[in-house]
């Protein structure tokens, strides 16, 4: 999945998220669990130096090759987000906390997301299952990175968050209805 992909299904999650931590602590604290959450979906790529954030964070992102860390490998599993929680877990300031769980949530949608295309995701229960492509879907209902079934889906997401968006802006009775 494409940048734009990861970041507007992370949004569409989010919002209902975000919409709670603004009337129980306040915007400024909602904006923060918001870009965490985007942050965290994009921060998987980072094994990618062609990915938007690998772009940004070339050093990284080369030394990880460099290690032999494959795409959709160690960035891509389920132990990432969950050894961050339980760091966030651990911790006493509670927005710390909440700003490592913000991150490991959108570390999960990132894999939701890449769940979705052919290519899955190997390991992803490591170190269980490690030789394992896991996916969301039949195979015949993926799509591949980069093709028009994608921007479709791109397309959806964006009405979605449009959608979810004003919802939230102009109704005051329910989140989705």
């Amino acid at each position: 999945m494409t940048v734009k992909g990861h970041v507007l299904l992370a949004s569409a999650f989010a919002y209902p998220i975000i919409d709670y931590v603004a009337m129980d602590y306040g915007n400024s604290e909602a904006l923060a669990i918001y870009i965490a959450i985007i942050f965290g979906s994009l921060l998987p790529d980072i094994d990618e130096p062609n990915s938007y954030i690998g772009n940004k964070a070339l050093l990284v992102s080369y030394g990880l090759k460099i290690i032999g860390v494959r795409h959709r490998t160690i960035t891509h599993w389920l132990i990432t987000p969950v050894l961050l929680s339980a760091f966030g877990f651990s911790l006493d300031n509670f927005y710390i906390s909440a700003i490592l769980y913000a991150v490991a949530f959108g570390i999960l949608l990132h894999d939701v997301g890449d769940m979705l295309t052919k290519g899955g995701i190997y390991g992803f229960f490591f170190p269980f299952f490690s030789n394992t492509k896991i996916a969301l879907l039949p195979r015949v209902l993926r799509f591949k990175t980069f093709s028009i079934q994608e921007y479709i889906i791109v397309f959806f997401l964006l009405l979605l968050n449009a959608y979810i968006y004003f919802k939230l802006i102009y109704n005051t009775r329910g989140f989705l209805f």
